[in-house]
């Protein structure tokens, strides 16, 4: 009897998804997602586990239908927010790769999953477009393979950028 309600409930709310893949241009079987979605400014997609790769496919596929049909502009990863913005710049830099980009900011569990890839594809493409997906970060940590590096030069640079030197290497 529970199964029967189960089964029931799980057939009203599901919905038919044909493929997870990011590079055909059909989305017909994703446009149950605009009435889902309604006036929604934020959408989080989750995942079973750090790094899956059909959820990772899946989660490229639907990214790129909620920017290319439903308006969506901005990417927010649980990745660094320093870290994201240096993806986002590479991401519109043509003499870094997709994958170099995404290295850049994006936690490994996701930039080093094969299946993201053609997610990372897809965003260096559009990245210098009239129309990007802004990479964004939402956790304190820094993410990227060269953020310890990078980070002290930008912090000493940001606070003796003014007229008096606030900041200095210690040896």
């Amino acid at each position: 009897q529970c199964q029967d309600v189960q089964k029931r409930f799980l057939s009203d709310v599901m919905e038919r998804i044909d493929h997870m893949d990011i590079t055909k241009d059909d989305f017909s079987d994703l446009e149950f997602l605009e009435e889902k979605i309604g006036n929604s400014r934020f959408v989080f997609l989750g995942e079973e586990s750090h790094g899956g790769g059909a959820t990772m496919m899946m989660k490229g596929r639907i990214i790129r239908y909620l920017h290319e049909k439903l308006g969506f502009n901005v990417l927010a990863w649980e990745s660094g927010v320093i870290s994201m913005e240096h993806v986002d710049k590479a991401m519109k830099d043509p003499s870094i790769n997709a994958f170099r980009s995404a290295k850049r900011g994006i936690g490994w569990v996701w930039s080093h999953t094969v299946e993201t890839q053609p997610l990372f594809r897809y965003l260096k493409e559009i990245g210098s477009s009239d129309n990007p997906l802004i990479q964004a970060g939402f956790d304190c940590q820094l993410t990227g393979y060269e953020d310890a590096a990078i980070f002290v030069g930008e912090i000493e640079a940001f606070f003796n950028a003014g007229s008096k030197k606030l900041a200095s290497k210690v040896d």
